[in-house]
């Protein structure tokens, strides 16, 4: 059966608080929210644009699953947008980022499926291989 998911959300870290919890939007580097085109990181510093204490998100996945005689593998379409404010740079402003993308996901038994996906940045072209793991909800 097709699945259709949609997570929107707002964060927000306090003036206090230290760069290792301000919220940021990337393919999947240790952050909640997904921007799969764009990378949070190069060679260990961050310098992705939607990375600030406060940033807006959302995305929206598509998924059909198939059975195959591996296991159950499903083809996904996604769009992610996010925008970051209260950046490092006080002067700067995080453009709103939109990106869409294809991948696959393969079932991990009932803990979770291992997605790969490519997803490219409508606003600047950024192109961007991914994989990730989706925990169900409810499980850690």
């Amino acid at each position: 059966m097709p699945v259709l998911t949609t997570q929107l959300g707002v964060a927000r870290a306090s003036d206090s608080s230290p760069l290792a919890v301000w919220p940021g939007s990337s393919s999947g580097e240790g952050r909640n929210s997904l921007l799969r085109a764009h990378p949070l990181r190069r060679d260990s510093i961050i310098t992705g644009e939607v990375f600030g204490r406060n940033l807006i998100f959302t995305t929206t996945e598509f998924e059909y699953p198939f059975h195959t005689r591996v296991g159950q593998v499903g083809v996904a379409g996604f769009i992610d947008a996010a925008r970051a404010s209260r950046r490092l740079v006080p002067t700067s402003s995080s453009p709103f980022h939109v990106d869409v993308g294809t991948g696959v996901r393969f079932n991990a038994s009932s803990t979770g499926k291992v997605r790969l996906d490519v997803g490219y940045g409508l606003r600047d072209g950024h192109v961007r291989l991914s994989a990730g793991y989706a925990v169900p909800w409810g499980r850690r």
